[in-house]
Order: C-alpha cells, then sequence, then structure tokens
C-alpha cells in the first residue's frame, strides 16, 4: 500500500507482472498553497451561506456562532422542516497533474473520524449531518448538497458523474472568478 498525498503516480502495468515502474512526482506544498486552499475553503463558506438561502433552506447559522471551529459542521439549515448540520467542502474540479491532462478531482475527503463526529453533532443538536460539494473552475462553480447517509459510510464525497446524479444541484456552472486559487503546483523532479 502506497500512502500518497499531494503525490501524482503513473502505474505501468507489464504483462505477466503485477506492477512495474512506479514514478512519482510530489507536489511542492508552501505557504502559497496553503494560502490558497485556505482562502479556498473561505470562499467557499461564503457561496454556500448563498445557495443554501437560494435553495430554500431557511434558519441558516454559521457554526461558529455556536461554537468556534466545529470539526464537521459550517453551517445549521432547515429545508422542509427538516434541520441539518452542514459540511462545506471547496475543491478545484480538476486535479493538478504534471502532464497537464484535466482528470476530475473525484473525491472529497471528509476525514478519519467524520461519522462518529457527526453522530455526536446530530444527537447534541437535533440535525441530520450533511454536507455541501463545490467544484470549482477558472470562471466558475456547481454545487451539491446531500446528506451524510447517502455515502454508506465512504469517508469521501464521490464527483464521477454516476454520483452527482444522486446529489440535489444546488447549482450548475454558474459564473465566478476562480482564477487564483486554481491548483496551479510546483514540482519536484
Amino acid at each position: 500500500m502506497y500512502l500518497l498525498h499531494a503525490n501524482f503516480v503513473e502505474l505501468k502495468i507489464k504483462e505477466g507482472k503485477n506492477m512495474q515502474n512506479l514514478k512519482q512526482s510530489k507536489a511542492i506544498l508552501n505557504t502559497t498553497t496553503a494560502k490558497r486552499n485556505h482562502d479556498l475553503g473561505n470562499i467557499g463558506e461564503l457561496l454556500a451561506f448563498s445557495l443554501l438561502q437560494k435553495n430554500n433552506f431557511t434558519e441558516i447559522t454559521s457554526a461558529n456562532k455556536i461554537k468556534q471551529n466545529f470539526l464537521i459542521a459550517d453551517f445549521f439549515a432547515v429545508k422542509n422542516g427538516v434541520r441539518y448540520c452542514i459540511s462545506v467542502k471547496t475543491r478545484n474540479k480538476y486535479e493538478s497533474n504534471t502532464k497537464g491532462i484535466k482528470k476530475i478531482n473525484a473525491r472529497y475527503k471528509l476525514g478519519k473520524k467524520s461519522y462518529q463526529l457527526a453522530e455526536a453533532l446530530s444527537r447534541e443538536h437535533e440535525c441530520i449531518p450533511a454536507w455541501i460539494a463545490i467544484q470549482v473552475e477558472k470562471e466558475k462553480y456547481s454545487a451539491y448538497f446531500g446528506k451524510l447517509a447517502q455515502l454508506n459510510g465512504n469517508r469521501a464525497i464521490l464527483m464521477g458523474d454516476k454520483y452527482l446524479k444522486s446529489y440535489e444541484c444546488l447549482a450548475l456552472d454558474t459564473e465566478y472568478r476562480f482564477e487564483q486559487l486554481e491548483n496551479n503546483y510546483e514540482y519536484k523532479k
């Protein structure tokens, strides 16, 4: 098993052998990339608040007003009489890679203890754990809403086309300028 975070792997399978030629080139993560990721998260939370309003959620409250830095919730909101605790995940739609080929960022990670934290939050605040996933590109974004239970124990929001169809679409290809927040890493040689 290989543990890869900001690594990009090219596997070449040869006939009769499982794996040969494992090539890795690691993205350089520094203060610039950290700031970009932080800014992307902040913009995502601002967009999420607006999206909740536009999509008939009411009683929208920032989780930070209740407790600073909730680990699994960014908002509490009500829709159709149901109270939700909502985590917002904002990511670039495409992964960065060394070859310049656009590949969908197919998994938005939730964290190792996301289900345990969500269950405790659900009991304490009488809410259903949910999420908003926001995909950003240079000049547009799309956003999806779902319940944590929809993920069937998966610790990531799956963002492939077949999964997107099962989520509530809050925004689709909505114009917005994200150029400064696009994945644009330098790589170690």
